[in-house]
């Protein structure tokens, strides 16, 4: 988003609302609130609602997640380009201690090329 702001652009953001936006107060980014695991066809309306030139979806853990904008999308005028970014994925190719959850640091990639097969053996994308 900072980065986008940089460059110029005005950023909608769409998400449930619950954690506070650090863009609070700039006027060069909105917020639509709404929970795609609650109420998909609010986001979907909410995409629909008007044109955008891209979609970065930063939660897209299945094929009807994935849908949910899709489909939104192939309803507007001039469809935008869309980005799919799964931390699961950055997470899945790399090698990680042993924890109950995932933190930051895990995120190293694999170096010998015995843990790179087994990651690639292992990818089910």
């Amino acid at each position: 988003v900072r980065e986008l702001l940089k460059q110029g652009y005005e950023v909608t953001l769409l998400n449930r609302g619950v954690t506070p936006s650090p863009f609070e107060g700039d006027p060069r980014v909105g917020a639509i609130h709404a929970d795609r695991f609650e109420d998909r066809e609010a986001v979907s309306e909410a995409i629909a609602s008007e044109e955008w030139s891209g979609v970065v979806d930063t939660t897209c853990f299945d094929v009807v997640d994935a849908s949910t904008v899709v489909d939104a999308i192939a309803s507007l005028e001039t469809p935008p380009r869309c980005v799919y970014i799964s931390t699961d994925s950055v997470f899945a190719a790399c090698e990680r201690v042993q924890k109950d959850s995932l933190v930051e640091a895990d995120a190293v990639r694999a170096t010998s090329r015995q843990a790179i097969a087994e990651l690639k053996r292992r990818d089910s994308y």
